[in-house]
């Protein structure tokens, strides 16, 4: 079974985790990290490998981050090479329903992670334009 990691800076990622919880459930094999402004990096490094090697029963991790050049999306790109991961930025509450529901269909790391990648753009929507409303 595919593992998820959430990584935000701040306590982003363990929120979305909460909102999961009120919603859907906590998915299994998922875990957060988060990173304060007083975390050494080395340990959250650390952090991350050990919890990306948790994780991985042999079908890999999607490790969903919050934003595209920060340090949680650089320390797990630096691990692509190395550990059967794929890394999305621009984590968000529709991209985590969407990992679970894929997940729960069977699917594979990659059919998973473009799933996500679909559902978190699809997911953002202006509803005055979606209900066709004249801007005030």
């Amino acid at each position: 079974m595919v593992g998820f990691l959430l990584l935000s800076h701040g306590d982003l990622s363990k929120g979305i985790l909460s909102t999961c919880d009120c919603i859907i459930g906590i998915p299994e094999k998922t875990k957060t990290i988060t990173l304060a402004i007083e975390d050494n990096i080395s340990q959250f490094e650390t952090q991350i490998k050990e919890a990306i090697d948790e994780l991985d029963d042999g079908d890999g991790v999607l490790v969903m981050v919050d934003v595209l050049g920060g340090t949680p999306c650089n320390q797990c790109s630096a691990l692509l090479k190395e550990k059967k991961i794929e890394l999305l930025t621009g984590m968000n509450f529709p991209m985590i329903v969407a990992a679970y529901e894929c997940r729960m269909q069977g699917n594979d790391l990659q059919t998973i992670k473009n799933y996500c990648v679909k559902w978190a753009k699809e997911g953002i929507v202006s509803v005055r334009e979606k209900l066709h409303l004249e801007s005030l």
